[in-house]
């Protein structure tokens, strides 16, 4: 038998990216706390740190926690 696919709400999606982010912690921490694989939470904090990216003219200055990436 097949397994159900799991959805997840752009609020959670959203919430669990930003313990990354915002949170510094590690992907594999959150994603082992909040119970998803580390690559699909590894594909959010992609997706948004890519999307963050784009809205950023090239010639703006860093904010600190960019800095220390």
């Amino acid at each position: 038998m097949g397994s159900t696919r799991r959805r997840f709400t752009d609020e959670y999606k959203a919430e669990a990216v930003g313990f990354v982010i915002e949170g510094n912690r590690s992907i594999a921490e959150v994603a082992r706390n909040i119970g998803v694989h580390e690559m699909t939470l590894g594909k959010w904090v992609k997706k948004e740190r890519d999307a963050r990216a784009a809205a950023v003219p090239a010639d703006a200055p860093l904010i600190e926690s960019e800095r220390s990436e």
